[in-house]
C-alpha cells in the first residue's frame, strides 16, 4: 500500500520497528516515523483540537427566545391568538 499511494503523489508515513519493513517502506518512497514521533503528533493534534473546540463554544449571555427571531407582524398575530382564549 505504501508503494501504491506514494507513487500516486501522496505522502505516506509508516510506523514500524521491523528493520526489513523499514527498508521496504523507504524503497517505496514512503516516510517512516518512530513510535515516539507518532505519540507526540497525536498528543499535539489532540491539544490543538481541544483548543479550537473550547474557543468556539460559547454560552449565550441572555435568554434565547423565539420572539427575538420572528417578524413583527407574525408576533402581533400570535399575540392576538393568545388573547382570544
Amino acid at each position: 500500500m505504501a508503494y501504491y499511494f506514494s507513487h500516486e503523489g501522496k505522502e505516506v508515513f509508516v510506523v514500524t520497528s521491523d528493520g526489513a519493513e523499514q527498508n521496504t517502506i523507504l524503497g517505496a518512497g514512503a516516510y517512516r516515523i518512530t513510535v515516539r514521533e507518532l505519540q507526540m503528533a497525536v498528543k499535539n493534534a489532540k491539544k490543538k483540537m481541544r483548543k479550537q473546540y473550547i474557543h468556539k463554544v460559547s454560552v449565550p449571555k441572555g435568554r434565547n427566545e423565539l420572539a427575538d427571531y420572528l417578524q413583527a407582524d407574525v408576533l402581533e398575530k400570535l399575540e392576538e391568538l393568545r388573547k382570544k382564549k
